[in-house]
């Protein structure tokens, strides 16, 4: 068997002292880890910092609803299937509705696929403002959608809080002669909700304001021809 020629250079590797591509590997990784550190944590703190904003949302929610459902003005259950709700002329019951309808929505965009804490913050504060305002008669309508107004009632199928809109045209007198009112049912609307609510084109606004004709507005929450579930 031929042995080796100790002519023939040693390419064997010395532990002790890494070649030059090695150390150029080796700097190259420290230098990404470093990158790493300086920047991940940001972004794990951030994270962090959001999660714990939307659990502290979620909390302020839940005690919104439970002050709402031990509420003297927390109405009954009430109606069957088809049957026309009980109207109710309580100012309270209309401010309570209110809170809960903003504490609703809240919960509603933290529930979408990427949570909206900004607009959940916003129906959160308005939520609190309606617990705290001071009854004066008027119905708190408290978030504009163009020239539309957002009032609440809640529903005596479910007791579940619902919103309608209003719109009072600009030359509007007060008057104990009836003026016109313009109902308007949205059809079908596959993606319509509390957050995204079916509005009428300013088109529809311009012709009432004209006409002196109020409008109004209920949200139909299914494809029920506002019936029973569908209000």
């Amino acid at each position: 068997m031929p042995t080796p020629s100790s002519d023939l250079p040693d390419r064997s590797v010395n532990p002790t002292k890494p070649d030059k591509h090695s150390c150029r590997l080796l700097s190259a990784g420290v230098t990404l880890l470093i990158g790493i550190l300086l920047v991940f944590p940001g972004a794990l703190t951030a994270g962090d910092e959001e999660a714990r904003n939307i659990i502290a949302l979620r909390q302020t929610i839940a005690e919104l609803e439970s002050r709402i459902e031990t509420s003297p003005h927390f109405p009954p259950r009430k109606g069957a299937p088809g049957a026309l709700p009980e109207p109710s002329p309580s100012w309270e019951e209309a401010r309570l509705a209110m809170v809960a309808l903003q504490a609703g929505k809240a919960g509603d965009y933290l529930d979408k696929d990427t949570p909206d804490a900004k607009s959940a913050q916003t129906c959160i504060a308005l939520a609190r403002w309606a617990w705290n305002v001071k009854a004066n008669g008027t119905l708190p309508g408290l978030r504009s959608h163009g020239a539309l107004v957002e009032h609440a009632f809640f529903a005596r199928n479910d007791r579940s809080p619902q919103p309608y809109f209003v719109y009072a045209p600009s030359k509007l007198i007060a008057s104990k002669t009836p003026q016109p009112l313009l109902v308007l049912l949205h059809g079908w609307v596959p993606d319509t909700c509390r957050t995204n609510p079916w509005l009428p084109p300013d088109e529809v606004i311009r012709l009432a304001d004209g006409l002196s004709t109020m409008i109004l507005v209920p949200h139909g929450r299914t494809n029920t021809d506002f019936q029973y579930a569908g209000e």
